[in-house]
């Protein structure tokens, strides 16, 4: 059995489910691109049904389909087809993927499978939208407080009536997922080889965990007291609280991820340090922390207090004097949180 055909049955958790197919047509009726290319749904089912997935996979065909649902929704003994999708693309060839994805998953920054962990929470799966996820991000439960969600203005169920809430999904796949982590997150044998990771911001932490999902040793410096970045320093408790920042920040560390606090490159660490400890690559993660500023005649004055510094202290517990009066100059996220 080859590794792949072996790797696949894993994943579709054997073909037997799949025998129940009558082959009816009534997938294929509703399929909107049945004989597109010469794509047919039951087609596939039945090259799954004789055990010939590996043959299927090496074809166009589990590339076109649109995800859309409507055969799983027509079919009488209510046969999961589309869990056939995603494992038959997960070993076909990479020369078989389309250019074009997705509006709301071309939008993603992180490139998140979109419409796939929505179609699984639709059919009662939230652990394993939630797998699906964090196969792209390991911070579900905070981008779905704090995400811009530009893949909701590209939602083409906004042209019908009002987008998807794609945004607020992740965030209820993350609440309804939270003692599978570790077994979702799938750390490989470890490779005995080690990696420095310099700020424990989004990226940071984001580089910690994949790296560590592929065997790495993995330790995290960070120069503040906490772990975090932006995420801690920069997005208030109201948007962001501060139990939920904690919590998936430590569930990364969980998976054997080092972290070590006050911890500043060039003052208490050098790239020689880190080479003669054992480490073997280095990720500089130290973020953008500095407020954008802008030239105006005052705004060097002891009075005048810049956005992301003001947060960032704010979030310190420092003690900062204010005047009676204030005037918060700008109308976006920062000076919104700022007010």
């Amino acid at each position: 059995m080859s590794e792949n055909r072996t790797a696949l049955l894993e994943k579709l958790g054997g073909v037997e489910k799949f025998r129940t197919c009558e082959q009816c047509g009534c997938c294929s009726s509703a399929c909107p691109i049945t004989g597109k290319d010469d794509f047919n749904i039951r087609r596939i089912v039945r090259f799954i049904e004789l055990d010939l997935a590996e043959e299927i996979a090496n074809t166009p065909l589990p590339w076109r389909c649109t995800t859309c649902g409507r055969c799983e929704t027509v079919c009488p003994n209510g046969i999961a087809v589309l869990d056939i999708i995603r494992p038959l693309r997960s070993i076909g060839p990479a020369d078989f993927v389309p250019e074009e994805t997705p509006p709301c998953a071309a939008a993603c920054p992180a490139g998140i499978d979109v419409p796939g962990y929505v179609r699984l929470i639709a059919q009662g799966k939230p652990e394993e939208a939630y797998k699906l996820i964090l196969e792209k991000v390991p911070f579900p439960g905070i981008l779905g407080r704090v995400c811009m969600h530009p893949c909701e203005t590209k939602c083409r169920r906004g042209e019908v009536n009002q987008p998807v809430a794609i945004c607020g999904l992740k965030r209820y796949a993350a609440e309804k997922s939270e003692e599978s982590f570790k077994a979702a997150a799938d750390v490989k044998e470890n490779t005995g080889r080690k990696v420095a990771v310099i700020g424990s911001g989004p990226a940071g932490l984001t580089a910690a965990f994949y790296l560590r999902k592929k065997g790495y040793e993995v330790t995290v410096f960070e120069a503040r007291e906490k772990a975090g970045g932006m995420m801690r320093y920069g997005i208030p408790s109201y948007r962001l609280p501060e139990e939920v920042l904690e919590k998936e920040i430590a569930q990364i560390l969980s998976l054997g991820i080092k972290l070590e606090t006050g911890k500043r490159l060039g003052k208490d660490l050098t790239p020689d340090q880190l080479k003669n400890e054992g480490y073997g690559a280095a990720f500089i993660a130290t973020g953008l922390q500095e407020s954008r500023k802008i030239k105006l005649e005052g705004s060097d004055s002891k009075d005048v207090l810049w956005g992301v510094d003001f947060l960032s202290d704010v979030s310190a517990g420092k003690e900062i004097r204010l005047k009676d009066r204030v005037l918060v100059v700008g109308g976006g996220n920062v000076a919104v949180d700022v007010a």
